[in-house]
């Protein structure tokens, strides 16, 4: 019986073995690979340039008040940028257009001056000007906006004297955002600048 026991012994140490081996398999431990990713900085900035940020200003025909804001879009994308100038008065909106008073705004860039015109009104029966652009990197815009109440007889003395102490605001919208379109010319779209319609 011993002998019986040390065969079976050794014919299960063999398969056992054998088995283990046919079992083996290749295994290899490959490097992980590691990649930091941030996100772009996007900062669109607007200060005021002049010391003419003033309530309380007043204004009679002949006159003009100017306004200096610089713009900056220090951030890593480019930025589609809207400056817009609007003057709601208070007064009758009968006499709107015919009372010279007007809102333009310039645009001065590295590149040279773009002006705007200015309108008579929006749909709110204010005046407007909008000044529609795209910032590079890096790049930085100074906008005049100018009020102006243009004299003479075309506006008539009994006008002028019946906006006499009437309230006007000028209202100044500075938006910037993120400009998502691909495969623009920088070049070419850095100058177009336009008035809303």
């Amino acid at each position: 019986m011993k002998k019986f026991l040390l065969t079976a012994a050794l014919v299960l140490a063999l398969v056992v073995s054998l088995t283990a081996g046919t079992m083996a398999f290749y295994s290899a431990d490959v490097a992980t690979i590691t990649s930091k990713v941030r996100t772009k900085d996007f900062s669109f900035t607007a200060d005021q340039k002049s010391s003419s940020f003033q309530t309380g200003v007043e204004i009679a025909p002949g006159d003009s008040l100017i306004y200096r804001v610089t713009v900056k879009n220090i951030s890593e994308v480019y930025t589609d940028a809207t400056f817009s100038a609007r003057l709601a008065k208070g007064f009758d909106a009968s006499t709107e257009g015919k009372d010279g008073i007007t809102v333009s705004i310039v645009r001065e860039t590295k590149e040279g001056r773009i002006d705007t015109t200015s309108k008579d009104s929006d749909a709110s029966g204010a005046t407007a000007a909008q000044v529609k652009t795209l910032m590079g990197l890096d790049s930085e815009d100074v906008y005049t906006v100018t009020v102006d109440w243009a004299e003479g007889d075309a506006y008539g003395a009994a006008l002028s004297k019946a906006l006499q102490d009437k309230p006007i605001t000028l209202t100044i919208d500075i938006n910037g955002q993120q400009h998502l379109g691909e495969g623009y010319n920088f070049d070419t779209v850095m100058n177009v600048a336009k008035v809303s319609d």
